[in-house]
């Protein structure tokens, strides 16, 4: 037989049943706890009376907790002097000083707990000054005294995680809860936006409109083009002392500024970020048509994991002298070695057979005349000679090295592109994966409402 409870389990709980009589203190043994670690609350008020109930939390519970995260059910957001009570509220809210305090407005939700530490009451009554006892209020004046019967379950097994569950489900409701305070932030949040979330119409909206979303993003063609550019041919003195700096470089600083240097030797930075643009610009598109269609995934974890990685792939933001490219940066150093490019004179050595060979075969191109014979012709020999003699430029000599330090560089380049290509890919698969996960969220919690 098929389980006819289609609510989600939460957990098993063992407690005592206690009934509140109007004119009991309902919460007596929490208000003689003289330290609370960690408080969680849950309750229910009207926008009126949303400033009046957080006061009564706060003076009886929050100021003798380390950490409390608060979480009030609100209703009468559509009343016409509904803003006005809202802005006063906030205002209240922002007033209060404790450094680890956070504060939830929802507006679907109609639980109501208190747990302190391990200690947790779940049950009809309201953490207000409706569960003072039926005389204290009284003696206030009031015009009405709104104390009424109760149902108390006193839970002191796993409360603090039972309570954890609850708050948990509480929050994954985007479209219902608004963090309107934590650690003395106060939210940039207008009761607007609220009233926007509870309309039964966008909640509807929503929940046909994600499915699509779904269906697109997961066609997103999440390939990179690895087509790049040939280097411009550069002042080969130029070129040698940066892949000498790149050769010298120690600090993080010091690597991402002459590798970024090299690179642009090679691509531009328009070019190169083309290579990944598709990509990218696909989940960025995604993105914003669930946020056209005001999908809530902002408050998604899952969504700021994705638009932290969009960051990070952003050719300008990369830093290649994070840990993740100090391979890359060895294995650039070893190829300098390699092909002796850690300074002028040394690489002028290095190549000097390559030197000779080039200006004897383009002999009407350099000033040579110090080394040519009567016949005004130089030998092998002779240019040989002459550059050990310091009689040809060396200007002339570097000259001759163009083509082979542009053919260096690109390798060069080919190597920090193909790092770059695999760090910007996993950067934008993770991005893409975060943006699955954040939008199963939104499927999972829009799904409950095909309940019936």
């Amino acid at each position: 037989m098929d389980n006819p409870i289609k609510m989600k389990r939460l957990s098993s709980i063992k407690g005592d049943l206690f009934h509140r009589h109007f004119g009991e203190d309902t919460f007596t043994e929490f208000k003689s706890i003289s330290e609370i670690s960690e408080l969680y609350i849950v309750t229910y008020s009207s926008i009126r009376a949303l400033e009046s109930t957080i006061s009564f939390i706060f003076r009886n519970f929050v100021e003798k907790s380390n950490k409390a995260t608060i979480v009030v059910g609100i209703k009468g957001i559509n009343h016409d002097n509904a803003t006005k009570k809202f802005e006063k509220a906030i205002k209240f809210i922002e007033s209060l000083s404790h450094p680890n305090l956070t504060i939830y407005l929802h507006t679907r939700c109609h639980i109501k707990l208190i747990s302190a530490d391990n200690l947790l009451y779940l049950g009809t009554q309201n953490v207000s000054g409706t569960s003072n006892s039926f005389l204290e209020n009284s003696e206030k004046n009031f015009t009405e005294v709104f104390n009424d019967h109760e149902i108390i379950v006193r839970i002191d097994e796993n409360g603090r995680s039972t309570a954890d569950k609850i708050v948990d489900e509480l929050k994954s409701d985007t479209h219902s809860c608004f963090c309107i305070l934590r650690n003395t932030e106060i939210a940039d949040t207008s009761l607007a936006e609220i009233r926007h979330s509870y309309s039964h119409e966008i909640i509807n909206r929503h929940f046909e409109s994600i499915k699509t979303h779904a269906s697109n993003f997961t066609e997103i063609e999440r390939q990179i083009d690895t087509d790049f550019y040939d280097p411009d041919e550069e002042h080969p003195q130029d070129i040698i002392n940066l892949l000498s700096s790149i050769n010298l470089s120690v600090s993080r600083k010091q690597h991402n500024k002459h590798l970024r240097e090299l690179l642009q030797l090679a691509i531009s930075e328009e070019d190169l970020d083309y290579l990944f643009s598709d990509y990218k610009n696909s989940i960025y598109s995604a993105i914003d048509d669930m946020r056209d269609d005001a999908i809530p995934i902002s408050k998604s974890v899952n969504y700021q994991k994705a638009i932290l990685c969009l960051e990070e792939a952003d050719i300008e933001k990369i830093d290649f002298g994070a840990s993740y490219f100090n391979e890359l940066i060895d294995s650039i150093k070893e190829e300098i070695h390699f092909a002796g490019v850690t300074d002028i004179p040394t690489y002028l050595e290095h190549m000097r057979h390559h030197i000779v060979s080039q200006l004897n075969s383009n002999q009407g191109q350099y000033d040579l005349h110090k080394v040519i014979d009567d016949e005004g012709f130089a030998s092998f020999e002779s240019i040989e000679a002459g550059i050990l003699d310091n009689e040809i430029s060396r200007a002339d000599q570097l000259d001759t090295l163009r083509t082979e330090l542009s053919s260096f560089v690109n390798n060069i380049a080919k190597m920090i592109i193909s790092a770059l290509i695999e760090f910007i890919k996993i950067k934008l698969d993770e991005a893409y994966n975060a943006m699955l996960a954040c939008i199963d969220e939104v499927k999972a919690n829009l799904s409950r409402l095909e309940a019936t």
